[in-house]
This record gives C-alpha cells, structure tokens and sequence, in this order.
C-alpha cells in the first residue's frame, strides 16, 4: 500500500482482517498452524499495553479512507475477529489497484508501527491480486510478498 492519506502509515486492520490474527497466533487448525515459525508470535503479542494491545494507536487519517473506529478496535482491542469480509472494497483500495501500471507493487504498511508487511504483487499480476483478494473477502498476499521481519514480535 504506498500511496497514502497519511504518508508513512497504512491499515493495520486489513492486515488483521486478512487472517494475520491467524498468521500471527495460530487459529487452531484452520490456517494458523500453516504460518510460518518465524512469523508467529507469543502470547505476549495480545498483552496490555498503552494502547489495547498496540504500542500506539493508530495514526489518522488512514489510507484509503479506510474507518479509523473499524480500525482502532480490529487492530488494538480484539483478539479474535475481523472486519467484514469485503469491508476492503468500500475503501480507496480498489481504485488504487485499478490505477497501477503493470509490473508495479504497492507496500503494505502496519498503521501502528509503520513498519512495511507486504509488497504486492510479486509473482502474479494485479488482475490476480484483485481476483484473489475479492475471493478471500481481504487483500491477499503470498509469502514472497511479506516482509516476515516485520511480523513478528510484541512491538508490531
């Protein structure tokens, strides 16, 4: 996600509703248990901390006009669920992916930490982004496509 509301943030919710609560903790056998080691995380990830579970809340305004109420509570006051599944088509999102050129990539963003997560797409066209992310119900991205180093740890 590069082109942004506020430079230098991004949604950390889309990440979330993407199935990154599952990525990053387990969800028992539907999914979690296929994330990599090194990107899964400790039960220290979801403890109290200055804001819910995140270090910070998340900076206004978001990308892609992206709901910073959805957001805040999704991001740093949950622990199990996600936003709509599609809730990520009524934001500026679509349109951004519709506008890219062939063979560019938008960097994903943590809109806590603002450390990037994803590049996408890498291996795959936009078209097939868009497909994949419209029948998963969020963006969805391929592990070429994440920045691993970033998704691990009680900071993020």
């Amino acid at each position: 996600m590069s082109a942004m509301l506020f430079p230098g943030w991004d949604v950390r919710f889309l990440l979330l509703g993407l199935g990154a609560t599952c990525m990053l903790q387990g969800c028992g056998s539907n999914g979690g248990d296929m994330a990599p080691d090194i990107i899964k995380g400790g039960e220290d990830i979801m403890s109290q901390k200055a804001h819910g579970t995140c270090v910070a809340a998340p900076k206004q305004p978001l990308r892609w006009n992206a709901d910073y109420e959805t957001a805040d509570r999704i991001s740093c006051f949950n622990r199990h669920y996600a936003e709509f599944a599609g809730s990520w088509e009524s934001t500026g999102l679509p349109a951004d992916i519709a506008s890219q050129e062939p063979g560019s990539a938008i960097t994903f963003y943590d809109v806590v930490t603002g450390k990037p997560l994803f590049v996408a797409p890498k291996g795959r066209s936009w078209e097939d982004f868009n497909q994949e992310s419209q029948s998963h119900g969020w963006p969805s991205f391929r592990d070429e496509e994440s920045l691993q180093s970033n998704m691990k740890g009680s900071d993020n």
